[in-house]
Protein backbone atom coordinates (compact mmCIF):
# COMPACT_ATOMS: atom_id res chain seq x y z
CA UNK A 1 0.00 0.00 0.00
CA UNK A 2 1.78 3.66 -0.89
CA UNK A 3 1.86 6.26 0.75
CA UNK A 4 -1.48 8.04 -0.77
CA UNK A 5 -2.97 5.56 0.14
CA UNK A 6 -2.20 5.33 3.89
CA UNK A 7 -3.32 8.87 4.03
CA UNK A 8 -6.56 8.60 2.29
CA UNK A 9 -7.46 5.56 4.87
CA UNK A 10 -6.15 7.62 7.42
CA UNK A 11 -7.74 11.11 6.29
CA UNK A 12 -10.77 11.36 8.60
CA UNK A 13 -12.05 14.86 6.53
CA UNK A 14 -13.10 13.30 2.99
CA UNK A 15 -15.19 10.10 3.87
CA UNK A 16 -16.82 10.11 0.52
CA UNK A 17 -13.71 9.65 -0.98
CA UNK A 18 -12.78 7.50 1.83
CA UNK A 19 -15.60 5.40 1.05
CA UNK A 20 -15.39 5.05 -2.55
CA UNK A 21 -11.63 4.17 -2.37
CA UNK A 22 -12.43 1.43 0.18
CA UNK A 23 -15.21 -0.31 -1.67
CA UNK A 24 -12.27 -0.42 -4.87
CA UNK A 25 -10.08 -2.14 -2.64
CA UNK A 26 -12.22 -3.75 0.25
CA UNK A 27 -12.02 -7.24 -2.04
CA UNK A 28 -8.26 -7.52 -2.20
CA UNK A 29 -7.56 -5.57 1.13
CA UNK A 30 -7.68 -7.00 4.85
CA UNK A 31 -7.16 -3.96 6.02
CA UNK A 32 -9.55 -2.03 3.71
CA UNK A 33 -11.96 -4.23 4.54
CA UNK A 34 -11.34 -3.12 8.32
CA UNK A 35 -11.66 0.42 7.50
CA UNK A 36 -15.08 0.05 5.60
CA UNK A 37 -16.50 -1.64 8.43
CA UNK A 38 -15.25 0.93 10.86
CA UNK A 39 -16.52 3.81 8.59
CA UNK A 40 -20.01 1.96 8.13
CA UNK A 41 -20.08 1.41 12.07
CA UNK A 42 -19.44 5.50 12.52
CA UNK A 43 -22.17 6.34 9.89
CA UNK A 44 -24.64 4.16 11.71
CA UNK A 45 -23.80 5.59 14.83
CA UNK A 46 -24.31 8.82 13.48
CA UNK A 47 -27.91 8.15 11.86
CA UNK A 48 -29.17 6.99 14.99
CA UNK A 49 -27.49 9.76 17.50
CA UNK A 50 -29.02 12.15 14.65
CA UNK A 51 -32.77 10.43 14.80
CA UNK A 52 -32.41 10.41 18.52
CA UNK A 53 -31.94 14.55 18.49
CA UNK A 54 -34.92 14.38 15.92
CA UNK A 55 -37.26 12.74 18.36
CA UNK A 56 -36.33 14.98 21.46
CA UNK A 57 -36.60 18.15 19.54
CA UNK A 58 -40.32 17.00 18.39
CA UNK A 59 -41.39 16.01 21.23
CA UNK A 60 -40.11 19.73 22.49
CA UNK A 61 -42.17 21.16 19.82
CA UNK A 62 -45.38 19.69 20.87
CA UNK A 63 -44.86 20.40 24.34
CA UNK A 64 -44.57 23.91 23.28
CA UNK A 65 -41.21 24.05 25.38
CA UNK A 66 -39.51 25.54 21.67
CA UNK A 67 -41.28 26.73 19.06
CA UNK A 68 -38.54 25.91 16.38
CA UNK A 69 -35.94 23.65 16.02
CA UNK A 70 -32.29 23.73 14.29
CA UNK A 71 -32.09 19.92 14.05
CA UNK A 72 -35.55 19.68 12.80
CA UNK A 73 -35.89 21.50 9.63
CA UNK A 74 -38.89 21.33 7.26
CA UNK A 75 -38.48 22.27 3.71
CA UNK A 76 -41.83 23.40 1.68
CA UNK A 77 -41.63 22.89 -1.95
CA UNK A 78 -43.69 26.18 -3.24
CA UNK A 79 -46.85 24.51 -4.57
CA UNK A 80 -46.79 24.30 -8.58
CA UNK A 81 -48.63 26.78 -10.49
CA UNK A 82 -51.83 25.90 -11.64
CA UNK A 83 -53.76 26.95 -14.47
CA UNK A 84 -57.35 28.47 -15.20
CA UNK A 85 -58.28 25.12 -16.17
CA UNK A 86 -56.86 22.99 -13.53
CA UNK A 87 -58.30 25.59 -10.98
CA UNK A 88 -61.88 24.84 -11.62
CA UNK A 89 -61.32 21.75 -12.10
CA UNK A 90 -59.48 21.03 -8.61
CA UNK A 91 -62.65 23.24 -7.05
CA UNK A 92 -65.06 21.11 -8.96
CA UNK A 93 -63.87 17.92 -7.51
CA UNK A 94 -63.62 18.92 -4.63
CA UNK A 95 -67.47 21.26 -3.82
CA UNK A 96 -69.70 19.86 -6.39
CA UNK A 97 -71.57 18.44 -4.17
CA UNK A 98 -72.38 21.15 -2.06
CA UNK A 99 -72.41 23.33 -5.51
CA UNK A 100 -75.13 20.94 -6.74
CA UNK A 101 -77.22 21.08 -4.04
CA UNK A 102 -77.19 25.33 -3.39
CA UNK A 103 -77.67 25.72 -7.08
CA UNK A 104 -80.70 23.12 -6.75
CA UNK A 105 -82.07 25.15 -3.36
CA UNK A 106 -81.72 28.78 -5.45
CA UNK A 107 -83.26 27.37 -8.66
CA UNK A 108 -85.90 26.34 -6.10
CA UNK A 109 -86.51 29.65 -4.21
CA UNK A 110 -86.58 31.55 -7.45
CA UNK A 111 -89.39 29.06 -9.03
CA UNK A 112 -91.44 29.61 -5.84
CA UNK A 113 -90.59 33.69 -6.18
CA UNK A 114 -91.59 34.24 -9.46
CA UNK A 115 -94.73 31.80 -9.80
CA UNK A 116 -96.41 33.38 -6.39
CA UNK A 117 -95.62 37.17 -8.71
CA UNK A 118 -96.53 35.91 -11.72
CA UNK A 119 -98.92 33.15 -11.22
CA UNK A 120 -102.79 34.27 -11.57
CA UNK A 121 -104.97 34.86 -8.88
CA UNK A 122 -108.18 32.73 -9.58
CA UNK A 123 -111.41 34.65 -8.80
CA UNK A 124 -114.03 31.33 -8.53
CA UNK A 125 -112.30 27.16 -7.54
CA UNK A 126 -114.23 24.73 -8.70
CA UNK A 127 -113.80 21.25 -7.44
CA UNK A 128 -114.67 18.64 -9.74
CA UNK A 129 -114.81 14.89 -9.16
CA UNK A 130 -116.42 13.91 -12.56
CA UNK A 131 -114.54 10.47 -13.95
CA UNK A 132 -117.17 10.12 -16.90
CA UNK A 133 -114.12 12.38 -19.34
CA UNK A 134 -114.98 16.04 -17.50
CA UNK A 135 -111.75 15.55 -15.83
CA UNK A 136 -110.53 15.98 -19.79
CA UNK A 137 -112.15 19.02 -20.82
CA UNK A 138 -111.06 21.02 -17.49
CA UNK A 139 -109.32 23.96 -19.79
CA UNK A 140 -112.41 24.09 -21.82
CA UNK A 141 -114.17 24.34 -18.21
CA UNK A 142 -112.68 26.73 -17.01
CA UNK A 143 -113.04 29.22 -20.10
CA UNK A 144 -116.71 28.15 -19.57
CA UNK A 145 -116.80 29.48 -16.45
CA UNK A 146 -114.81 32.79 -16.53
CA UNK A 147 -117.54 34.03 -19.13
CA UNK A 148 -119.86 34.48 -15.77
CA UNK A 149 -117.17 35.25 -13.36
CA UNK A 150 -116.63 38.82 -12.28
CA UNK A 151 -113.15 39.98 -11.53
CA UNK A 152 -112.72 39.36 -7.87
CA UNK A 153 -109.51 39.96 -7.00
CA UNK A 154 -108.93 43.35 -9.13
CA UNK A 155 -105.87 42.13 -11.23
CA UNK A 156 -107.98 43.27 -14.53
CA UNK A 157 -108.37 39.04 -15.69
CA UNK A 158 -111.08 36.60 -14.81
CA UNK A 159 -109.42 33.54 -13.65
CA UNK A 160 -111.58 30.27 -12.92
CA UNK A 161 -109.61 27.36 -11.64
CA UNK A 162 -110.88 24.12 -11.49
CA UNK A 163 -109.33 21.45 -8.90
CA UNK A 164 -110.07 18.05 -10.79
CA UNK A 165 -110.26 15.02 -8.18
CA UNK A 166 -112.05 12.33 -10.10
CA UNK A 167 -112.64 8.61 -8.43
CA UNK A 168 -110.48 5.75 -9.65
CA UNK A 169 -109.44 2.43 -9.87
CA UNK A 170 -106.18 3.10 -9.32
CA UNK A 171 -106.15 2.64 -4.55
CA UNK A 172 -103.40 5.16 -4.55
CA UNK A 173 -104.97 8.01 -7.08
CA UNK A 174 -108.39 7.00 -5.16
CA UNK A 175 -106.95 7.62 -1.84
CA UNK A 176 -104.78 10.81 -3.60
CA UNK A 177 -107.87 12.43 -4.85
CA UNK A 178 -109.64 11.89 -1.37
CA UNK A 179 -107.24 13.56 0.82
CA UNK A 180 -107.72 16.44 -1.84
CA UNK A 181 -111.24 16.64 -1.97
CA UNK A 182 -111.16 17.02 1.70
CA UNK A 183 -108.89 19.33 2.42
CA UNK A 184 -110.83 21.45 -0.24
CA UNK A 185 -114.20 21.26 2.36
CA UNK A 186 -111.80 22.06 4.81
CA UNK A 187 -111.39 25.73 3.07
CA UNK A 188 -113.43 28.29 2.23
CA UNK A 189 -112.80 28.58 -1.75
CA UNK A 190 -114.27 26.18 -3.17
CA UNK A 191 -118.22 26.53 -3.05
CA UNK A 192 -118.78 25.42 -6.40
CA UNK A 193 -119.15 21.66 -7.27
CA UNK A 194 -119.16 19.29 -9.79
CA UNK A 195 -120.30 15.47 -9.20
CA UNK A 196 -121.44 12.40 -10.49
CA UNK A 197 -124.98 11.76 -9.84
CA UNK A 198 -124.16 7.81 -8.70
CA UNK A 199 -120.94 9.19 -6.77
CA UNK A 200 -122.47 10.22 -3.57
CA UNK A 201 -125.41 10.57 -1.37
CA UNK A 202 -126.16 13.27 0.91
CA UNK A 203 -126.92 11.57 4.16
CA UNK A 204 -124.37 9.62 6.51
CA UNK A 205 -126.54 6.54 6.59
CA UNK A 206 -128.73 4.58 4.30
CA UNK A 207 -130.49 3.19 6.91
CA UNK A 208 -130.50 3.43 10.51
CA UNK A 209 -127.65 1.78 11.96
CA UNK A 210 -126.15 1.16 8.20
CA UNK A 211 -123.71 3.48 7.53
CA UNK A 212 -122.87 3.90 3.69
CA UNK A 213 -118.98 3.66 2.81
CA UNK A 214 -117.04 7.13 3.39
CA UNK A 215 -116.52 7.74 0.05
CA UNK A 216 -120.19 8.39 -0.61
CA UNK A 217 -120.85 10.55 1.77
CA UNK A 218 -118.13 12.67 1.65
CA UNK A 219 -120.32 15.72 1.15
CA UNK A 220 -123.01 14.90 3.54
CA UNK A 221 -124.13 18.11 5.15
CA UNK A 222 -122.03 20.27 3.20
CA UNK A 223 -124.62 21.13 0.18
CA UNK A 224 -126.82 23.68 -0.01
CA UNK A 225 -130.54 22.32 -1.23
CA UNK A 226 -130.97 24.59 -3.84
CA UNK A 227 -134.75 23.66 -4.36
CA UNK A 228 -135.36 26.42 -1.81
CA UNK A 229 -133.83 28.94 -4.03
CA UNK A 230 -135.24 27.46 -7.66
CA UNK A 231 -138.31 25.64 -6.69
CA UNK A 232 -139.63 25.88 -10.39
CA UNK A 233 -136.80 24.80 -12.04
CA UNK A 234 -136.88 21.24 -13.08
CA UNK A 235 -133.49 20.64 -13.37
CA UNK A 236 -132.70 21.10 -9.59
CA UNK A 237 -132.87 18.36 -7.34
CA UNK A 238 -131.60 17.95 -3.70
CA UNK A 239 -127.93 17.66 -4.74
CA UNK A 240 -127.95 20.37 -6.84
CA UNK A 241 -128.59 21.74 -10.62
CA UNK A 242 -128.44 19.15 -13.51
CA UNK A 243 -124.98 20.75 -15.48
CA UNK A 244 -126.32 19.96 -19.13
CA UNK A 245 -127.51 21.91 -22.06
CA UNK A 246 -126.69 22.97 -25.09
CA UNK A 247 -124.61 26.07 -24.60
CA UNK A 248 -122.56 23.46 -22.11
CA UNK A 249 -121.70 20.75 -24.88
CA UNK A 250 -120.90 22.99 -27.30
CA UNK A 251 -118.16 24.85 -24.93
CA UNK A 252 -117.07 21.66 -23.82
CA UNK A 253 -116.93 20.76 -27.33
CA UNK A 254 -118.89 17.22 -26.25
CA UNK A 255 -121.23 15.32 -28.13
CA UNK A 256 -123.61 13.36 -26.06
CA UNK A 257 -122.85 14.64 -23.27
CA UNK A 258 -123.80 12.48 -19.55
CA UNK A 259 -126.53 14.27 -18.13
CA UNK A 260 -125.65 12.78 -14.75
CA UNK A 261 -123.20 15.54 -13.39
CA UNK A 262 -124.93 18.07 -10.56
CA UNK A 263 -123.51 21.36 -9.98
CA UNK A 264 -123.70 21.87 -6.56
CA UNK A 265 -122.74 24.87 -4.04
CA UNK A 266 -121.60 24.30 -0.72
CA UNK A 267 -123.90 26.10 2.16
CA UNK A 268 -122.04 28.96 3.82
CA UNK A 269 -120.18 28.09 7.15
CA UNK A 270 -117.18 28.33 9.42
CA UNK A 271 -114.66 26.04 7.75
CA UNK A 272 -111.84 24.48 9.52
CA UNK A 273 -109.77 26.83 7.65
CA UNK A 274 -110.79 30.12 6.78
CA UNK A 275 -113.49 32.21 7.29
CA UNK A 276 -117.77 32.00 7.53
CA UNK A 277 -117.76 36.04 5.78
CA UNK A 278 -115.06 34.61 2.80
CA UNK A 279 -117.36 31.73 2.44
CA UNK A 280 -120.22 33.58 2.40
CA UNK A 281 -119.19 36.08 -0.37
CA UNK A 282 -118.15 33.26 -2.44
CA UNK A 283 -121.48 31.62 -2.11
CA UNK A 284 -122.87 34.76 -3.39
CA UNK A 285 -120.37 34.74 -6.49
CA UNK A 286 -121.27 31.15 -7.09
CA UNK A 287 -125.41 31.47 -6.74
CA UNK A 288 -124.91 34.84 -9.34
CA UNK A 289 -122.69 32.44 -11.94
CA UNK A 290 -125.48 29.54 -11.66
CA UNK A 291 -128.17 31.91 -12.33
CA UNK A 292 -126.40 32.83 -15.67
CA UNK A 293 -126.02 29.07 -16.34
CA UNK A 294 -129.37 28.13 -16.15
CA UNK A 295 -130.34 31.21 -17.94
CA UNK A 296 -128.59 29.99 -20.97
CA UNK A 297 -129.39 26.51 -20.94
CA UNK A 298 -133.12 26.10 -19.31
CA UNK A 299 -134.85 27.48 -22.73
Amino acid sequence: MDDKQKNLLNDEDDQYERQVYLEQIAPYSEEAKKQAEKLKRQQEAEREKRIRQEKLELMKLKSGVIEESEVIKETHEPPPEMTLGKKIGNFWYHYKIPLIVGVAMLAAVIFMVVDTLTREKPDVYVLSTCDNGLEFRTDLLEEYFEKFCPDLNGDGEVCVRVISAPASEDFQISQSNQAKIITQLQMDQSVIILTCDDEFDLHSEKEPGKPYPEDTYVFADELDDLRKQFPDNDKVIEKGYKFYGDEIEKALQWDNMPQNIILSLRYPHKPLSGKLETMQKNYDVAIEVLKKIMAENDN
